[in-house]
């Protein structure tokens, strides 16, 4: 018996830990607006005891821990961990180097394994640096939760879900005294120390790190006391204090050994939250409530009592003396304390408050510069850009400012600096902090109440001083409402002093306020002006001064006002038509002729700006206020800045030539680089001001020089530039890929700025380099980077800058795709170069795939890898394999990593990194299959490495640790789809898009099918990924109706998608049966070339879970049905969309209005451009002219007078038309028309937004946020465009509905296309024998209930056509394949049906058809404009109509119909005659001749000539139809117009339309094309005959021959038409006796052959057209014939030889099976072969004569077995005669192929027959004539033997047939080859009779034995049957005088 294994070694279940990575990451992502999570909720509780006592959990190395790694497994609770001898040793390493627990070392050693490409060895450093990292970052992580959990406990107020939990899990860990605990861990870790023999980069790390903690721990211990979690105490504040005195001493040790940059910043920042804490703890918010509202102390609900407050004065008297400035801070802030506690009531006479003096605290305050260290708190960016909880830091200072000011008075005194640093203070304090500037202008509140006062003190200052005012307002300026009260501040101020410009109306009272000099005071006068417009005047006049400081402030006051709000920047605009402005004027307050205009003066700033390297930051800032205003009215202020040349553009000297700008923007940027950081503000302003030129449409030189600018200038130096801030280099990069992609954009509708950007991004190879520069870093470099880079600021733009450039470079390879030239532009070499350093452009991207850190850098990267793969496709000389060959496996296998990473859907991922993963793998799929084959099968190890996530901390740890990685972990990508794959059903619901992106994927794997047949081998072969694939295509799904209808945008999005996701699945179902039916055909052995594909799939060959499942579904009636009808009903709402281009054409006349009063608002350049454009269409148009002139006649005048009124009535009736009212027809409608027909914001050639890697369609009509952005729609509420908005709203209304109707149609189409196709390859399948699916047939009802339905979608369109005959592209999309599905529906019923007995029952459903398409065809025949897709799309009508007819033909010939069968019938004739004069119209266009002229034949042929030929006499082209004939390019099709012109010349009444066309030589000429030169043999008896070189064009001489017949016939005796019979005698015979050869040479060359007894055994080629040829020219002959005199007179000379041609076929054709050759072995093998698919069909279905004589022996020998596909049309058929005594089952097999042979060689007999009984008839007749027999004259005739072959063959065949045939139930096609033989029988009879009568010689000895025997049993079998009465009378009067007394007894 085996041992068991040792039982694992039990250790501290509190020694475990789930990762705190993972948790803090889950709880990042709850939104405050939603319920936290259950289960994460359950994770915060069962964490609880890790919460209350943090990183002192992480506990220190005990015995039991160490003695227990000994063991081979130790469980730690309900964990199991196997300990593996080589991570031991690291544990025990690790433990001893940061004294941790070593069970807890060594969870933490096996994590940082799993995660982390490193070798586990205790000697190596990065491992344990590695090990280090995760280490700190699990106890940060731990923070991290403890403070996001009190931050969002913060927002309960707002009623937000997920607060209240916050707030409770808050509250329990301050009740089980989290407060002290917290103290206490900081407390140790400023105690901690390391080793002194540990390294000093290992110690440095240490040292930062615990600094992080530290700084974590103050925040949420702010946190805590911030939002009254708890109160603190006195002893908590006594040790608060004693610990900050500490650290400011630096007796601590973490404080000695802070040496690096990042930790001094990082203990500062400590200090500054100790201050801050405490100052928040002295509740001076609560004492400024108490003051303000005179609340006594003790009503007042203090912390602290006065015996407290004298043990803290204690405390803090012991910083007095320390002269550390942060002390200074703590001193100051007891100061205020102390000071509003006296202010009190009860507390101003306590003794003990009274003894503590609280103004030498000040005083030492002020020594030690307290507020400068506020101040440097403040102006450090890191602590400003910290992740903690700023706003609340600074609200605390605030506060403290507040209650300082409060506290203490201060006066405006220049050489007092404590007001200057104060309001430096507040400006640092309330700028970017919206929170604060709303409750400084919020009157209600009281802690603000000081701060106002120090603004009103100022204002009192202002405009002479405006320094401090403005500073403090900017500061105050933070967000919409804030800036709008400091406009309407400034707006309602009244001082007036000293301005230019300004005037002091006499009798206005003033005050003096200081005499400076006898004759001069300063006075302050009472007379109200806005401080607004002092604001602007006083900037005007400083733009000539050197007060740079005055301006630049003022500018930043406008500034921020504009951007926070837009209005105020209308308001600024439009200052000088501003009401007080002009009242002023009025009052003679403001000179008269005095202008505000801020576009100029902003204009003025700038150019006076550019000259001076000095006013950097004012050009900066005036850019900016320019780059706002050009957001608000982009025209006038381009007009004025291109008016002004502020910027000095200038051309090279040509007008094509680059644009440049003026050297001063250059130098100001080189100059002022550096220290001053104004470089990137100054190149920012520059950016932003060229991205609004852009997006506004400008288009002249400025725009052309700023991008220019821009991409070469700055883009390309700005690396090299020097910063203060290191972030700013990326700002900067940022801000030039918002101009490249602002550029990109508008180079889609600019030709000029789309010449300049590309030529710029795709040859210059500067900008390349950049480019490459920032996309170029792998993914270790750049943790690298960002573990060496604390700056916050700094890693967030590097990371968006990557991002940014991967976009670009989708959006480079996205236009570079549509470009049709060869050429390979720069850029894509550098792309694909496998030369980049540091590394190619695709190993980073593949690289940064695997950057988990960030997901969107991960999603960029794919997005440009899959954008490099389709650009690589194109390109011969590159592919992305080995783009890098020298890593290429390894990048390969980095890629499949990261892929199985991100698809593992055990790690939290998110959603538009998976959907972009499957993007990839769909382009790799298309377009690098190579690669993906190696992605799917690369070389797996046994554990997954992290090839992808190396050093990915933040995601793998998210993974619960377990020993076996396979158990939770993604093996293989086909694993991981397969498991998205099973959750299908559920993302069908929740995640949509995701699942399009998966079935993307698995549909590009079965198009490409025979190329990943390895991969869908294992795909496949699973029922359950069947099962789950089609979950939500289920009946229960779609009978349940879960596709409803919508037009919410978002619904409508999730709805399209999903339409999509079930068009993917059927769209798989199809490619997988055509995929198997491939896989039936390559397993047959003859098919070699397949071999690889059957091995690749042999084994899951008969994988049918995708036809069961799909005949489970089409089978199901009900679902079938409702999936047809659910797809088909596509509500492309025509009335929708023309609303929106109603609704459009409203707007465009607005503002076509609105432009003529000079007024362009918010409205692009472009759009000013475009409507002006329209406008002067319009008023050119004739119909404006027309009202014009109307107008005028009613007493209007001026023309601008009438043009405006016209404008408006138009605006009228289309609003009119909006509202549902029609526009009376007239110059209105033709203008609206006009307007209508432009098609203004629609996409058009947009409309199909392509992921152009993948082809994939963003379907819309309009551009809404293209059209907004032009418009401007969201400013006009404030302007005076206020009551136009309504307009443009609805607009948008209506947009969104075309847009929405539009989405869901198109969706709806795409998987109606699916349907389509799964059923038409259903369908193949069904009728495979060899198939699953044979036998399976769709359900009938279904099919029934879809043709209803989609012929109530024909009659729809067509009732839609007669009201409107637009039809828009879309519609005809979606209106043909709903024809196509009705093609195949009726194909299935219609065709595939009648072999059944009872399909007549169909007939109404054939009606419905035929009745849905006629309408159709009526109304499409006039439609116009005729398109393409029009034309495909009448095209696929008149198929249906076709073949509903065909079916209708058919049933009218069947028996025993019923009476309403007969109506039905009579109805389909009725509207069959209704479509004649639509069908002859249809026959101009040589798209739809045949179709239209093969359905005319078939009403025909159905109808009685009466009731058609009038038609076609008024109606049809027949000229134009002949005409069409004898075009070359139209014989393919020239078979279809000979039959319909074959029907028409059997009809005396088409045979004359045809006469008087002149068919004959017509025919004749097309005939003479098809001879093209080539000589037929003159020498009938030649025995090489040459034939016509096309088997086709001998179909056309078949055709022709058979209309020529008819042609004769139908026009009869009638000597008019006598020259026709001569022509066609001379053309076909006479002149061209050669022809004969031809005509002959289906049975001539037999004749020969044998004749000369060449070989045993023969084989000979003929044709099955060959025969009908031979057929149809002696029936033309017999008809020619009948006419003796024209005959003797034209065919004189060859008539006798055509006899013995003729008695020598059928000398041949007489020698039945038993007489072939001379001897038996002997056999005769004709080779025929098929040249149709129906000769095809044919040879597939058994014989129908089913006789063993004559002809009828014939068999098709070998095509069951020799043949390899049924299909093919180049397989030769051997047709031979059976071999009797050689009875071989190949020879055995007769076809109905072999009978219609025979049946067309018997009747080419009786023609041979017909037409030498026609000769003896005349010769006999001429022998009357003279009376006696000149043999001379007489014709040649065939021997007897000849013609007893001939009878012997004709009565052994009808004998046998009528024997085997019930009396009078002969089959009816047997019927017809028995009348023939009779009719054969009796010609032969006659000639025997003639040749006995002319030349006496008697049947041999027995003959006559023989026969009568043979005929009487022939007659007594033929009697039977009364159909042969006719021809059994006429064979009798023959027998009567040929063999006298043989018939006596009959």
């Amino acid at each position: 018996m085996a041992n068991a294994a040792p039982a694992a070694k039990p250790v501290d279940e509190s020694l475990w830990w789930d990762s705190f990575v993972a948790l803090f990451d889950e709880l990042d992502k709850v939104p405050p607006s939603e319920k936290l999570p259950d289960h994460l909720a359950e994770k915060l509780r069962r964490n609880h005891a890790w919460f209350l006592n943090s990183v002192t959990r992480f506990k220190p190395p005990d015995q039991t821990s160490r003695l227990a790694l000994d063991s081979h497994e130790i469980a730690v609770g309900s964990h199991r961990l196997l300990v593996k001898p080589e991570l031991k040793n690291v544990a025990l390493r690790f433990s001893e180097l940061v004294c941790l627990n070593e069970v807890q070392s060594y969870i933490l050693v096996r994590r940082s394994y799993r995660i982390s490409k490193l070798v586990a060895d205790v000697e190596d450093k990065e491992f344990l640096h590695s090990v280090l990292m995760n280490y700190f970052l699990e106890r940060q992580c731990l923070f991290q939760c403890l403070r996001r959990i009190f931050v969002n406990a913060l927002h309960t107020s707002n009623g937000l879900l997920s607060t209240e939990a916050f707030k409770g899990i808050a509250l329990q860990l301050i009740d089980d005294g989290f407060e002290q605990k917290l103290q206490t861990i900081f407390q140790d870790l400023l105690l901690s120390v390391f080793s002194d023999q540990t390294e000093v980069d290992l110690k440095i790390l240490w040292v930062d790190e615990i600094l992080i903690e530290e700084n974590l721990l103050m925040d949420i211990l702010f946190l805590a006391y911030y939002d009254n979690f708890c109160s603190c105490k006195i002893e908590q504040w006594i040790t608060m204090c004693s610990l900050f005195k500490d650290v400011l001493c630096g007796s601590l040790n973490i404080g000695k050994v802070a040496v690096s940059t990042e930790a001094r910043n990082s203990f500062a920042h400590v200090k500054a939250k100790m201050l801050l804490i405490l100052v928040e703890t002295l509740e001076l918010e609560n004492l400024l409530h108490m003051v303000h509202d005179e609340i006594p102390f003790r009503e007042g609900g203090s912390v602290f009592s006065v015996i407290d407050i004298k043990e803290m004065d204690a405390q803090v008297s012991s910083f007095y003396d320390m002269g550390a400035v942060e002390a200074g801070a703590l001193l100051l802030a007891w100061a205020v304390f102390l000071s509003l506690l006296l202010s009190l009531h009860e507390t101003h006479n306590s003794s003990i408050l009274m003894e503590i003096d609280h103004i030498s605290y000040v005083r030492q305050a002020f020594e030690v510069a307290a507020f400068d260290y506020i101040l440097e708190i403040l102006r450090n960016g890191t602590f400003r850009d910290s992740d903690g909880p700023v706003s609340g830091y600074l609200s605390v200072m605030r506060t403290f400012l507040s209650a300082f000011i409060a506290s203490y008075e201060l006066s405006h005194q220049k050489e007092d600096n404590t007001l200057i640093k104060i309001l430096d203070i507040l400006y640092h304090i309330y700028h970017g902090e919206e929170s604060l500037a709303l409750q400084f202008w919020d009157k209600e509140c009281f802690v603000d109440g000081p701060i106002r006062s120090i603004l009103f003190m100022l204002e009192k200052e202002y405009p002479i001083d405006i320094t401090e005012f403005v500073r403090l307002l900017s500061a105050v300026c933070e967000g919409s409402w804030p800036a709008e009260c400091v406009y309407n501040y400034l707006d309602k101020m009244s001082e007036v002093p000293g301005v230019e410009g300004l005037l002091i109306p006499s009798g206005t009272l003033g005050l003096i306020l200081k005499v400076l000099a006898p004759n001069i005071a300063f006075v302050y006068w009472e007379c109200a002006h806005s401080g607004i417009l002092l604001l602007v005047l006083r900037l005007t006049q400083d733009i000539h001064s050197d007060n740079v400081d005055d301006v630049s402030f003022t500018l930043n006051l406008l500034h921020r006002m504009i951007s926070f709000n837009k209005g105020l920047g209308f308001a600024l605009m439009g200052l000088d038509k501003s009401l007080p402005i002009q009242t002023s004027k009025n009052s003679m307050q403001l000179a008269m002729g005095m202008s505000v205009d801020m576009v100029k003066i902003i204009c003025s700033l700038i150019f006076k700006s550019v000259q001076d390297v000095s006013k950097t930051q004012i050009l900066s800032v005036s850019l900016d206020i320019l780059t706002e205003m050009l957001k608000c009215v982009p025209s006038h202020v381009i007009e004025a800045v291109v008016k002004s040349n502020i910027f000095d553009v200038n051309t090279s000297g040509t007008s094509s030539g680059p644009w440049l700008l003026s050297g001063g923007l250059v130098r100001m940027l080189m100059e002022d680089s550096g220290e001053k950081d104004d470089s990137y503000a100054l190149a920012a302003s520059v950016l932003d001001f060229t991205v609004q030129l852009v997006e506004k449409g400008a288009e002249d030189n400025l725009v052309s020089a700023f991008i220019i600018f821009s991409l070469q200038y700055v883009f390309v130096n700005h690396m090299h530039w020097k910063y203060k801030s290191k972030y700013s280099c990326w700002k900067v990069t940022l801000k030039v890929f918002e101009v490249i992609k602002s550029c990109i954009r508008a180079s889609k509708v600019s030709q000029k700025l789309s010449g300049i950007i590309w030529d710029i991004l795709l040859s210059d190879s500067s900008i390349h380099n950049i480019l490459c520069r920032i996309m170029c870093i792998s993914a270790e470099a750049l943790r690298s980077y960002i573990s060496h880079h604390h700056e916050f600021k700094e890693i967030e733009y590097l990371q968006l800058a990557i991002c940014s450039a991967f976009d670009v470079l989708c959006s480079i390879m996205a236009y570079i795709s549509q470009e049709t030239s060869s050429n390979v532009s720069a850029l894509v070499q550098m792309m694909l170069s496998p030369s980049i350093k540091p590394l190619p452009v695709v190993q980073a991207a593949v690289s940064l795939i695997s950057f988990s850190e960030n997901s969107t850098i991960q999603v960029a990267a794919t997005r440009a890898l899959s954008s490099l793969c389709f650009i690589a496709s194109r390109l011969q000389s590159y592919t992305v394999e080995n783009v890098s060959p020298v890593a290429e496996a390894v990048q390969i296998k980095n890629l499949q990593m990261a892929v199985l990473c991100i698809l593992d859907k055990e790690v939290k991922i998110d959603e538009d990194l998976i959907i972009a993963t499957f993007d990839l793998l769909s382009t790799v799929a298309y377009y690098q299959p190579a690669l993906l084959s190696s992605l799917i099968f690369s070389e797996e190890k046994e554990e997954v490495s992290s090839d992808v996530t190396s050093d990915s901390v933040k995601q793998l740890a998210a993974v619960p640790v377990v020993e076996n990685l396979g158990s939770y972990r993604t093996t293989s990508p086909i694993e991981a789809i397969r498991n998205y794959v099973e959750s299908s059903e559920i993302l069908f619901y929740s995640a949509p898009h995701l699942l399009l992106s998966i079935l993307n994927f698995l549909k590009a794997l079965w198009e490409g099918s025979i190329q990943f047949s390895n991969i869908l081998g294992k795909i496949r072969v699973s029922k359950e990924f069947w099962e789950r694939l089609s979950s939500f295509l289920s009946p229960t799904h779609v009978m349940n109706g879960l596709l409803q209808k919508s037009f919410n945008n978002s619904k409508t999005q999730c709805l399209s998608l999903r339409y999509r996701c079930l068009g993917n699945v059927l769209g798989i179902m199809a490619h997988e049966l055509f995929f198997l039916e491939k896989i039936m055909q390559c397993e047959q052995p003859d098919k070699a070339t397949c071999t690889s594909m059957v091995n690749a799939t042999s084994k899951h060959a008969n994988v049918l879970y995708a036809q069961e499942i799909l005949s489970t579904w089409f089978v199901d009636s009900s679902f079938l049905e409702n999936l047809i009808k659910s797809f088909s009903d596509i509500e492309y709402d025509k009335e929708v969309v023309f609303c929106a281009k109603v609704a459009v054409c409203v707007c465009i006349v607005h503002l076509i209005s609105k432009l003529t009063t000079g007024n362009a608002g918010s409205l692009s350049v472009s759009l000013v451009k475009k409507i002006g454009e329209i406008y002067n269409m319009l008023i050119a148009h004739s119909a404006f002219c027309t009202l014009l002139s109307l107008y005028s006649l009613r007493g209007y005048s001026e023309e601008k007078e009438l043009s405006s009124l016209i404008i408006s009535d138009l605006y009228y009736h289309l609003q009119g038309r909006l509202e549902g009212r029609e526009i009376p027809s007239g110059p209105f409608q033709d203008l609206s028309n006009f307007l209508l027909s432009l098609g203004t914001f629609e996409c058009n050639d947009e409309k199909y937004e392509r992921i152009f890697f993948l082809h994939l369609d963003n379907i819309r009509m309009f551009d809404i946020k293209k059209v907004q952005e032009e418009i401007g729609a969201e400013l006009w509420d404030l302007s005076d465009w206020k009551t136009s908005k309504e307009v443009a709203e609805s607009m948008f209304m209506h947009m969104h509905s075309a847009n929405s109707s539009l989405t869901i149609a198109t969706s709806k189409h795409f998987a109606l296309e699916a349907l389509v196709s799964v059923i038409a390859v259903y369908k193949g399948n069904m009728n495979n024998t060899k198939s699953f699916l044979h036998g399976r047939d769709i359900s009938e009802p279904a099919v029934e209930s879809g043709i209803r339905y989609l012929c109530s979608c024909l009659q729809h369109v067509a009732d839609m056509l007669v009201h409107d005959q637009n039809m828009p592209e879309d519609f005809l999309r979606v209106f043909i394949t709903q024809q196509e599905l009705l093609l195949i529906l009726s194909v299935i019923l219609l065709k595939h049906n009648s072999h059944r007995t009872n399909n007549i029952r169909f007939l109404p459903l054939s009606i419905l058809v035929t009745k849905s398409t006629g309408s159709i065809i009526k109304v499409c025949a006039d439609v116009r404009p005729i398109t393409p897709l029009l034309k495909r799309a009448v095209k696929l009508v008149l198929t249906l109509l076709l073949t509903s007819l065909e079916f209708s033909n058919n049933m009218s010939h069947a028996e025993n119909k019923s009476e309403f069968e007969v109506k039905l019938l009579a109805d389909a004739s009725f509207i069959s005659i209704g479509l004649l004069p639509v069908l002859c119209k249809y026959t101009h266009d040589a798209e739809y001749t045949n179709l239209s002229v093969a359905t005319m034949d078939l009403i025909m042929k159905a109808l009685n000539p009466d009731t058609w030929l009038p038609i076609l006499r008024k109606h049809l082209p027949l000229q134009h139809i002949l005409q069409n004939i004898q075009e070359r390019d139209a014989l393919a099709s020239a078979p279809v117009s000979f039959n319909f012109l074959l029907t028409l010349g059997r009809t005396k009444g088409g045979a004359e339309m045809l006469s008087s066309c002149k068919f004959l030589s017509s025919t004749m000429v097309l005939l003479s094309k098809l001879h093209d030169g080539r000589p037929f043999s003159n020498n009938l008896d030649k025995s090489e005959i040459t034939t016509i070189y096309d088997e086709k064009h001998v179909h056309i001489w078949v055709a022709s021959l058979a209309i020529i017949i008819s042609l004769i016939q139908s026009l009869g005796d009638d000597i008019s038409y006598m020259d026709i019979m001569v022509s066609a005698l001379r053309y076909f015979f006479s002149e061209k006796p050669y022809m004969l050869s031809f005509y002959f040479s289906a049975l001539i060359r037999l004749a020969n052959d044998h004749s000369k007894k060449r070989a045993q055994t023969h084989k000979f080629q003929i044709s099955l057209t060959a025969l009908k040829l031979m057929e149809n020219s002696l029936m033309l002959l017999c008809v020619l014939a009948r006419y003796q005199t024209s005959w003797i007179k034209v065919m004189k000379e060859m008539d006798s030889e055509l006899r013995e041609t003729i008695i020598h076929v059928l000398a041949f054709t007489s020698r039945g099976p038993q007489r072939v050759g001379d001897s038996l072995g002997r056999s005769l093998t004709l080779y025929c072969q098929p040249t149709t698919k129906e000769e095809v069909e044919l040879n597939r279905r058994p014989s129908f004569i089913r006789s063993q004589h004559g002809w009828f022996t014939l068999s098709t020998a070998g095509f069951l077995t020799k043949t390899t596909s049924s299909d093919s049309l180049s397989t030769s058929l051997s047709v031979v005669i059976r071999d009797e005594e050689n009875d071989n089952a190949d020879l055995d097999y007769r076809s109905h192929f072999s009978d219609t042979i025979a049946i067309h060689i018997y009747q080419i007999v009786f023609l041979l027959l017909q037409f030498l009984c026609m000769q003896a008839k005349a010769a006999v007749k001429r022998a009357d004539e003279v009376e006696f027999v000149d043999l001379a004259y007489f014709p040649e005739l065939p021997s007897p033997d000849i013609l007893y072959g001939l009878q012997d063959q004709a009565i052994a065949i009808v004998t046998e047939l009528c024997k085997s045939s019930k009396p009078n139930s002969i089959e009816p096609e047997t019927q017809s080859v028995c009348c023939l033989l009779l009719q054969m029988l009796e010609r032969s009879l006659y000639l025997e009779l003639c040749v006995s009568q002319t030349c006496g010689i008697r049947p041999v000895l027995g003959r006559i034995e023989d026969f009568t025997k043979d005929i009487k049993g022939l007659i007594h079998v033929v009697e039977q049957h009364a159909n042969f009465n006719q021809a059994l009378k006429s064979l009798r009067q023959i027998l009567a005088p040929l063999y006298p007394g043989l018939l006596k007894d009959y």
